[in-house]
């Protein structure tokens, strides 16, 4: 075939990196309530809500899975009924996932084949474990441009949210916001931003994945950065503070060494130059021409006769 050149029959390769999932994610714990906690899973036309308890198809065990399914074709492992309406009633968590491979005759269920959104439910009362998003602002002026950065993005994307004429906080609102949310208590060289300050009262922005088991909250530490999350405790970590104590004593060895060096080279050199300055007088002492003095060039010995 005459087919126009494309990169894969020019020998163009791609390179697929698979990294950790939970990188760019940082989880912590403190009591707050989601905006999408309130919100009632809504089904189109001749479907209903129904859901499904640690079946794991839908959901994992210990939780509850809320969503749609056609209303003349729901199987007899579901249940007709949200997961509050069975006392599954904390949110964690929103997903998409592929329903198992069934192919009844109904349309509803081969339109639901393709995807299915499904809402998790807890059961263990409130969890305060929850992740957001990460970027690490350094705490220090080095992260200046990348703060401001983020303080530009909430001041252009969340002036809807501020001022009530948006009600949903949009994607380019909520994800600075969150990574700023994290920033503040993380790092005390900062003091959150007035326009934050409004974004946080209107309690529509702090999206974030609640933990069904808090496990992602143990430790409160991430490999980009070991300071501790929770609210109390903004000081660096006891790993932090040997390492630094370690590489200041390095630090303060390497000067110490340089320093030695330098008096031990200026000595040297001192010694040197006393050495070339001795020589030198001694030299010219010898080379000077001797004289005699006035008696001896009388043929005196320096006595005088007297007349």
């Amino acid at each position: 075939l005459n087919a126009p050149p494309c990169h894969c029959s020019i020998g163009q390769k791609l390179k697929v990196e698979v990294k950790d999932v939970s990188e760019g994610k940082m989880c912590h714990s403190h009591n707050y309530s989601m905006p999408n906690e309130v919100n009632p899973t809504t089904c189109p036309d001749n479907f209903v809500v129904v859901s499904s308890v640690g079946d794991g198809t839908y959901a994992p065990p210990g939780l509850c899975a809320e969503f749609c399914m056609p209303s003349t074709s729901v199987p007899p492992q579901l249940t007709m009924s949200s997961c509050a309406g069975i006392g599954y009633d904390v949110f964690v968590e929103q997903k998409t996932i592929s329903p198992p491979n069934i192919s009844p005759s109904t349309e509803g269920y081969r339109r639901l084949q393709r995807n299915i959104d499904v809402k998790l439910y807890s059961n263990e009362g409130t969890i305060d474990c929850h992740c957001h998003s990460f970027e690490n602002i350094t705490c220090n002026a080095e992260g200046d441009g990348l703060y401001d950065e983020h303080i530009s993005e909430i001041t252009q994307f969340c002036q809807g949210i501020v001022n009530g004429t948006e009600y949903t906080c949009p994607y380019n609102c909520f994800q600075p916001f969150e990574v700023l949310h994290l920033h503040y208590l993380l790092c005390d060289y900062r003091i959150p931003h007035p326009f934050f300050k409004l974004i946080e009262k209107t309690q529509k922005c702090h999206l974030a994945a609640r933990s069904y088991n808090g496990s992602e909250c143990g430790s409160f530490e991430t490999e980009l950065s070991n300071q501790p999350l929770n609210e109390d405790s903004k000081g660096l970590s006891a790993g932090q503070i040997a390492g630094a104590v370690i590489g200041s004593l390095a630090i303060l060895s390497i000067i110490i060494a340089i320093a030695a060096y330098v008096y031990k080279q200026n000595i040297r050199k001192s010694q040197t130059e006393k050495k070339q300055n001795a020589s030198t007088f001694n030299s010219q002492k010898s080379d000077r021409p001797s004289s005699a003095s006035p008696h001896e060039a009388n043929g005196t010995n320096g006595d005088v006769t007297m007349a």
